[in-house]
């Protein structure tokens, strides 16, 4: 096995767990859409069995069938809103990508301590962004916009220090020198979710980053299918 094989088989199996992690966490949540209500006493049963006392036998089993119904209705209401969904669909991307520069610069990189160092906080700090992106338990979220503002700011910031570890790791390759244009917004980007206060400009936040994710997969596309000689250097590509 060469050095570059030993390399990136850790960082691939890294990157691919996280890669897991978003699409896991999304199965979860249609899941637990799916899902009936837990059974026990719900509060409006505890109500109804409170009534039962005062009132005849054949209205307190009216009442009960009501309420375990309706009881059953909110067990499947989750709000998976979109917000949610598409910082997952940027992680997604993010993940591609990075997984594209790690193949390229491990092909000019010696492989030595610092290197696999410096590569696992990298892949690292993806599997962390990857991992909020989605509760664990999807049933206690009644609506995951809720969930993204609470964990906005971590996946952000996780981000934005792999995207700047990668470019940094790239350059020092010497394979390439200078500074993607989409690369710039992108980072700025992932490092102002922490600092959004409201979903407005968390939304603004977004698009800016699925704007910059969008240029890098077109232009890209348009470089494999040899229609955009003026792009080289613009969006590395491997291969």
């Amino acid at each position: 096995m060469s050095g570059f094989d030993f390399a990136f088989t850790l960082f691939r199996l890294v990157l691919g767990l996280a890669m897991a992690e978003v699409l896991a966490g999304f199965v979860r949540v249609l899941k637990a859409r799916s899902l009936p209500a837990a059974k026990g006493k719900s509060p409006k049963a505890s109500s109804s069995e409170a009534v039962g006392q005062t009132k005849n036998a054949s209205s307190s089993k009216a009442v009960g069938r009501k309420d375990s119904s309706s009881s059953a209705a909110v067990g499947r209401m989750i709000r998976i809103g979109w917000m949610t969904p598409v910082m997952g669909g940027i992680v997604v991307v993010d993940l591609v990508t990075a997984w594209n520069l790690a193949w390229l610069t491990l092909q000019e990189v010696s492989i030595s301590i610092p290197v696999l160092v410096a590569g696992m906080v990298e892949t690292g700090l993806y599997f962390i962004a990857a991992s909020l992106v989605w509760p664990d338990e999807a049933k206690d979220w009644a609506d995951l916009d809720n969930w993204f503002d609470r964990h906005k700011a971590q996946i952000g910031m996780c981000l934005a220090l792999a995207n700047v570890g990668f470019w940094l790791l790239y350059n020092a390759s010497g394979i390439y020198s200078g500074f993607p244009p989409a690369l710039a917004p992108y980072i700025l980007g992932t490092a102002a979710l922490p600092f959004t206060r409201t979903r407005r400009q968390s939304a603004l936040a977004l698009a800016v980053l699925v704007a910059c994710l969008t240029w890098v997969v077109g232009i890209s596309t348009l470089r494999l299918m040899g229609w955009t000689p003026w792009a080289t250097g613009m969006v590395p590509l491997a291969g």
